[in-house]
Parts: structure tokens; C-alpha cells; sequence
């Protein structure tokens, strides 16, 4: 869905890396997926999406433990 967007939105400068398991795969019994969107504007491919409570979002985040 994510790179769907970036192409129909033409965001070229935008690249879509994952899903792929997170280093610590299961943390208290539920288990950890990476999806890194890096571009200049990566929050433009993030808006408009349905949002579920079980995701979390991190914007320049610190490190991808």
C-alpha cells in the first residue's frame, strides 16, 4: 500500500524498505514489524492512511531497536 502510494503520489525521492522482523521480534507477546519510509517528505506518503491502534508510528526516530 505504502509504495503504492509513492508512485501514484510520483514521490521519486521517497523509498519504501520493508516490512522485515524488528531486532527484538516479540516484545510482551506480540510480535515487532519495520517498515522504514525515508525521503525528503516522508510524512506526504503517510497521510491519509487508516490507522489502527496497534501501530506506532516514529518520525526521525532516534534508533530502529
Amino acid at each position: 500500500m505504502l509504495r503504492a502510494r509513492v508512485r501514484d503520489q510520483r514521490l521519486s525521492a521517497t523509498t519504501v524498505t520493508g516490512p522485515t522482523p524488528c531486532f527484538f521480534t516479540r516484545l510482551a507477546s506480540h510480535y515487532r514489524w519495520q517498515v522504514l519510509v525515508r525521503g525528503p517528505d516522508p510524512t506526504r506518503a503517510l497521510r491519509g492512511l487508516p490507522s489502527d491502534p496497534a501501530w506506532v508510528v516514529d518520525i526521525d526516530p532516534v534508533d530502529l531497536l
